[in-house]
């Protein structure tokens, strides 16, 4: 019988073929990655060791994400005035906020002012240096007793009214102020608080017209309201225009406080350079004065 002579190598592929385990040793025959991670099927990195770490959130796809501030157009209800400015406009540059274009001051530099940041109480009786008045047809606007008071010639057209020096910029922003009750323009005759796009001179804001109230447009010197509701003066004592994402709306209130959206929809004109108006107008022949008495412009309760 012919004897075979069996190397160590030899004799440890023979117990691996009969599946024989080897004592005392801890081989692991797994293929393993090049980093030393676990790789059963060998057919290439593992999951968990090799991965690509997270590629960083793509920039200008309007999602703010991780430490992004803005994502082109949004915001994130962002603004220069949020941001500790006075005034204008913040962009998005590469997922950062960009204040380039933000002012510590406004009017003056031709940069329009929040429309927030004006007031009058018509206490003082002096017409303020935001203002400029007009009066037609011998129509007047005076500061009478804390109030401003519009009042209408008889027996012919005639209009008054406050308008602002300035533009202002009404985005984000809501101005206010008080019909005293009481107190109603005389038939054929209308007050309102408007805005005004000074460049094309179209209108929209709130109209009190013949006992009834909406909110209306003018607009390439056509006249459009909204659905009018019988004007009653405790209801309708505080009037409100703004401006949000694009819309425009109008309300009214009892007190200041609890609101009531008289009308609203897209905005007919830019609203971030307004000009803002308390008026007052007829058209017709009148047997005694009309009066509109305003109060508390910008100041609520």
């Amino acid at each position: 019988m012919k004897r075979v002579r069996l190397t160590w190598s030899m004799a440890v592929a023979s117990l691996i073929l009969i599946g024989l385990p080897l004592q005392g040793c801890n081989y692991d025959f797994t293929p393993l990655d090049p980093d030393g991670g676990s790789n059963p099927d060998a057919s290439g990195p593992d999951s968990t060791v090799d991965a690509e770490p997270d590629a960083a959130p793509p920039c200008g796809d309007g999602i703010i994400e991780a430490a992004e501030q803005c994502d082109g157009t949004n915001l994130d209800g962002q603004s220069c005035v949020s941001q500790g400015w006075v005034a204008g406009t913040l962009v998005c540059q590469d997922c950062a906020f960009d204040e380039s274009d933000c002012q510590n001051d406004c009017g003056a530099n031709s940069v329009p002012c929040p429309a927030s940041s004006i007031s009058d109480d018509f206490e003082d009786g002096i017409m303020g240096a935001i203002w400029a008045s007009y009066a037609e047809g011998g129509a007047t606007a005076q500061e009478i007793g804390g109030e401003l008071v519009l009042t209408l010639f008889p027996g012919g057209l005639s209009a008054a009214g406050y308008e602002t020096s300035d533009v202002y910029d009404l985005l984000t922003y809501s101005v206010t102020v008080e019909l005293v009750s009481g107190t109603n323009p005389v038939p054929s005759a209308a007050c309102y608080l408007t805005v005004t796009n000074p460049s094309t001179y179209d209108i929209a804001g709130i109209i009190l017209n013949e006992g009834y109230i909406s909110m209306f447009y003018y607009l390439d010197q056509v006249s459009y309201d909204d659905e009018s509701v019988p004007h009653d003066p405790q209801s309708h004592r505080y009037w409100r225009l703004r401006a949000l994402g694009g819309y425009f709306f109008a309300d009214t209130s009892p007190d200041g406080v609890v609101w009531t959206n008289l009308g609203g929809g897209g905005a007919p004109f830019p609203m971030n350079a307004v000009l803002l108006a308390i008026e007052t107008e007829t058209w017709a022949a009148e047997a005694s004065p009309g009066e509109a008495h305003f109060d508390n412009f910008n100041i609520l309760p």
